[in-house]
């Protein structure tokens, strides 16, 4: 072979063994540059960095439009500035306890160190009364703490673990999520902290893991606030009317968070979520006795009865002028017993048992909660008329839960059409950010349209003119359902008051429920909040 081919060659080959190393240098240069250029960015941290307190955290909790309704909080802590002089360990044991004695003692050796413990508001008030330069404040995201806001139905986390509500069934997911918040010192070689460059909060997780949930933070947000306000004993539930999802459930009162142990002895058991707790429903049960018998084609929504007797009767101003004789209507609107119970007396209980059942009574909704109660429908057999009666007005033998009275006010208001109550959307992977929606529960024909329309316009007469007047709203239109229901209890301040209606009317959007425990009257107690209530819910926009 010629000498200079041999040259060329050698230069080529060379020429290519550079090209295709500088290539290799340049596809590792992209991959650590852009591709991972987080995992390369946390490692060079890390190198210079001291972690003084890593906090893994929990996955959280969104509401229907992606709000947070309960994510990581900001946590309070105290770093120490070694060495710390002993008249100042002292001082700052006497505020956090034994413990911090203890931490102190393992941190001896450390430049800066963190009490691992979150403050409290009463030791940040403490630490507040006097300054140093041998500690200070600093915040750092924690697991998320339980607040008000639908505390009832997310639950609560002891010790990291999830043992009410929300919270406990979704514990392992809720807990799988590989999140960590960290509170980061960068020091020197001799890890001996950088003059100026402080603390840095370093999180690891691009995305939380969360549960989402068919709430509507605003509407549930309203609920609460008119509850605390009139520091109302009871629940409110406001379903969405064309898919039945929970909107906002409510209970009051609240569990006080600074003094577990009070709340523990309280008799009025603050731990209870009423809105899925039994009571008896009083008039409100009426609504089932019509769809029995109108759905059934046993009454006539045209029929016009015989007013007996009845001590309340004066009080009564009847558009028909004819103060012995109602309609059907008039009878709903003014809650009239002696009529309701003739209709239950002649349909006989079989038939108005079995619309219950068909309208979710006495069975759970299965949203989630452990502590729902299935409430309770009589068996109907060898019952006497006195029970009968009892039974038409929502008393013996009848407990249903605000949840399942709010879930036969949508399938009256929905044209007849059941939708389940649901609570829980579905979940989202903080790892892919995938989210895995939960297949609903198909919708069910329970009554007729043309049963709908009419008692439907019933309803519109409670609040036009009867009991629900309360209950009227300003610039819109409503319909509802007053109930009163004896706790057998003395006196009547004592009596449980219920109004579950829709708004709007002519295009059913919002059920709302609203229970009074030992409120009173219902169409007096119950109905004004619904109306404050679906006033300011009915002006949201999406």
């Amino acid at each position: 072979m010629d000498p200079l081919e041999q040259s060329y060659r050698r230069i080529l080959f060379i020429i290519g063994l550079v090209f295709c190393a500088s290539l290799i240098l340049l596809i590792q240069l992209i991959r650590i540059q852009v591709v991972e250029h987080r995992h390369y960015s946390q490692l060079t941290v890390q190198q210079r960095s001291r972690y003084l307190l890593t906090n893994p955290l929990r996955g959280a909790f969104y509401d229907r439009n992606g709000r947070s309704l309960r994510g990581a909080d900001r946590a309070w802590y105290i770093m120490i500035q070694n060495p710390l002089r002993d008249a100042m360990a002292e001082r700052l044991a006497a505020i956090f306890g034994p413990d911090f004695q203890t931490e102190r003692e393992r941190q001896r050796h450390a430049g800066r160190w963190v009490y691992p413990k979150p403050l409290k508001a009463s030791q940040v008030r403490s630490l507040e009364r006097f300054k140093s330069q041998e500690w200070q404040i600093i915040a750092n995201p924690a697991a998320p703490q339980a607040t008000k806001l639908a505390w009832h139905a997310l639950g609560s986390v002891r010790d990291g673990k999830g043992v009410s509500g929300l919270e406990s069934l979704y514990d392992s997911f809720l807990t799988a999520s590989r999140s960590t918040a960290s509170l980061v010192a960068f020091v020197d070689g001799k890890h001996h902290p950088f003059q100026g460059l402080g603390i840095r909060n370093l999180r690891k997780s691009s995305s939380e893991s969360g549960v989402i949930l068919t709430l509507d933070e605003r509407i549930q947000r309203i609920a609460e606030a008119v509850m605390d306000r009139e520091r109302l004993k009871g629940a409110i539930v406001v379903l969405d009317v064309n898919s039945g999802q929970i909107l906002a459930m409510a209970s009051r009162p609240m569990v006080n968070f600074a003094n577990l142990q009070e709340s523990l002895s309280d008799p009025n058991n603050p731990f209870l979520n009423r809105a899925i707790a039994a009571y008896n429903p009083g008039s409100i049960f009426k609504l089932v006795t019509l769809c029995a018998g109108i759905d059934g084609g046993l009454l006539n929504p045209n029929e016009v009865f015989t007013a007996y007797s009845y001590p309340d009767m004066a009080r009564w101003h009847f558009p028909t002028g004819d103060v012995g004789r109602l309609s059907l209507t008039e009878a709903l609107a003014y809650s009239y017993n002696p009529i309701f119970i003739e209709i239950a007396l002649r349909l006989g209980p079989e038939i108005i048992l079995q619309y219950g059942d068909r309208l979710g009574l006495a069975q759970p909704c299965n949203i989630g909660l452990k502590d729902e109660a299935w409430g309770e429908l009589p068996s109907g057999l060898g019952m006497s008329p006195g029970e009968q009666a009892n039974m038409a007005l929502g008393q013996q033998g009848v407990m249903t839960t605000p949840l399942q009275v709010a879930s036969l006010v949508q399938t009256i208001a929905n044209g007849g059409i059941r939708n389940i109550p649901r609570l829980v959307l579905g979940t989202k992977d903080g790892e892919n950010s995938e989210i895995k929606w939960l297949e609903p529960q198909p919708p069910v024909r329970v009554l007729k349209p043309e049963t709908t329309a009419i008692i439907r316009r019933m309803m519109k007469a409670v609040v036009d003119f009867g009991t629900g007047k309360e209950a009227a709203l300003y610039g819109g239109e409503a319909a509802g359902k007053t109930g009163t229901a004896q706790t057998g209890e003395d006196g009547y301040a004592t009596d449980n008051a219920w109004f579950a209606g829709f708004a709007p009317y002519s295009k059913p959007r919002y059920v709302t429920v609203v229970f009074c425990e030992q409120g009173g009257a219902g169409g007096k107690a119950a109905a004004p909040i619904f109306r404050e209530i679906m006033e300011k819910v009915t002006k949201i926009r999406d």
